[in-house]
């Protein structure tokens, strides 16, 4: 069973692509500033929740994008034993040209195909990860 293009894939070309603007950001570190982007008062904890991984990872991976000016921290009104995370501006600006990236991706790669065999693909999709979710 094949269903063509792997995440794999995916991610490799969007790789190519970000180093091509000079965007040096590995998967995880995209995704990092994806969650802190979409979400209101994200906190560590909700990082690790989210893309299921350990605190210790976390912490680096946080780290790593303070120190590169892409994001930063500040008191979390609600617990003072934790930090709210924010984009800077910078952050703003290479998330983006992130977006950007995957806009331009996403539409080479559905070219061709039907909107109606795209919404059928998604409806299917999305109850395959549910299936899988419900498996644990």
């Amino acid at each position: 069973m094949s269903a063509g293009l792997s995440g794999t894939e995916v991610r490799n070309i969007l790789a190519s692509r970000t180093s091509q603007l000079d965007i040096d950001l590995v998967p995880m570190q995209m995704r990092a500033l994806r969650t802190i982007w979409s979400s209101d008062n994200v906190t560590s904890h909700h990082i690790v929740t989210t893309l299921k991984r350990d605190k210790a990872q976390v912490a680096r991976l946080v780290n790593e994008l303070c120190a590169r000016n892409l994001v930063y921290r500040e008191p979390n009104p609600k617990d003072n034993r934790s930090k709210i995370l924010k984009l800077t501006d910078e952050g703003n600006r290479i998330f983006q040209q992130l977006e950007d990236i995957e806009e331009v991706v996403f539409d080479e790669m559905v070219q061709g195909i039907d909107e109606e065999d795209l919404q059928t693909f998604f409806r299917v999709a999305d109850q395959l990860s549910e299936n899988m979710r419900q498996m644990k």
